[in-house]
């Protein structure tokens, strides 16, 4: 009864399997990658989720990602990142070409009412008598339309600046686009399991940001790489004009003793200077991660050889002993 149960003959199975790998690794040479002695790990493919897609070209998936919104990722068949781009492209394009241009308009329309009423009012002061009893009224609607054309200036140049933001992310997600394409198409050839220098990846990555990830192979994370830096340069520089813009118009306020616009406009100073600050110390991180990644790459870029982490039975007739054989070498 014992040795027809249903638990000795899947003990009976697993120690045959052993003992047939034991002796498949035996003769096996050790020195050579991707032969653990072991048939079910040898014959597996490596990185089976990269495995070529019949019909792909780089001749038509590389336009399609460099004119179209996620275009070259539904080409090789990536449709989850190509609806993800596609969604992110049609936002930015919308804001860019419609949004942001109807948002500016509506602000130039306010400051060209308010530049026509000072203009009246300023008119209609000059031609008025000192002693006329309209003068004082006169003169306080002037300062609050005055007041109003420097809140649409200010408007204007905030979209302003927000639009070159969004054109150069925009830009940046398209490099990114063409550039995790390239990585998908190499990969479908089949990646490399060759051991990468670590000093040469770190050297490289430090030099030249993203180099690091090209060594790996990673095009994709060296495109997002890219497009932080791209958006956040730009960004950076729009704040900055922000900055000069909101300075000149609270010295003006200043020498013209306007305490009602003082507290607002040094709000927005303070805005934009911790607005510009991001998009400094945002870059340095990713160029900081962006290194460390590098290095993680290099260790593992050939983790999927067979040989680096494998359980394998050893059997050793001389010694008449039978134990377990751990490989595990990075």
């Amino acid at each position: 009864m014992l040795f027809s149960s249903a638990a000795f003959r899947v003990r009976a199975a697993v120690l045959s399997a052993l003992l047939l790998g034991g002796l498949a690794a035996a003769f096996a040479d050790p020195a050579v990658r991707g032969s653990s002695g072991i048939e079910a790990i040898d014959t597996l493919t490596v990185h089976e989720w990269d495995a070529p897609d019949p019909g792909v070209s780089p001749f038509l998936a590389l336009p399609l990602a460099a004119f179209t919104p996620g275009g070259g990722h539904y080409a090789t068949k990536r449709y989850v990142r190509g609806g993800f781009l596609t969604a992110l492209q049609l936002y930015l394009l919308s804001e860019v070409f419609v949004n942001s241009d109807a948002r500016a308009d509506t602000h130039r329309d306010r400051a060209r009412v308010s530049l026509r009423a000072i203009e009246d009012l300023t008119d209609s002061i000059s031609r008025g008598s000192r002693t006329s009893p309209n003068i004082s009224v006169w003169k306080d609607s002037l300062r609050g339309e005055l007041a109003l054309y420097r809140k649409a200036n200010d408007a204007i140049v905030e979209e302003r600046g927000l639009k070159q933001s969004e054109i150069a992310w925009m830009l940046g997600l398209q490099l990114y686009a063409v550039m995790d394409v390239w990585g998908i198409v190499q990969h479908a050839k089949g990646r490399p399991d060759d051991r990468k220098s670590i000093p040469a990846t770190v050297a490289w990555s430090v030099l030249v940001p993203g180099s690091g990830q090209i060594r790996n192979d990673e095009w994709g994370k060296a495109g997002l790489l890219y497009m932080a830096f791209i958006g956040s340069a730009v960004s950076f520089n729009e704040r900055q004009k922000c900055v000069n813009w909101y300075k000149q118009r609270l010295r003006v306020a200043r020498s013209e003793g306007n305490t009602s616009e003082i507290p607002d406009l040094e709000e927005k100073l303070s805005f934009f200077r911790k607005k510009r600050n991001q998009y400094v110390w945002g870059p340095i991180l990713f160029y900081l991660y962006s290194i460390g990644d590098a290095v993680v790459d290099a260790l593992l870029h050939d983790f999927d050889s067979p040989d680096h982490l494998a359980v394998a039975p050893e059997l050793d007739p001389l010694g008449e002993s039978m134990g377990l054989k751990l490989a595990f070498d990075f």
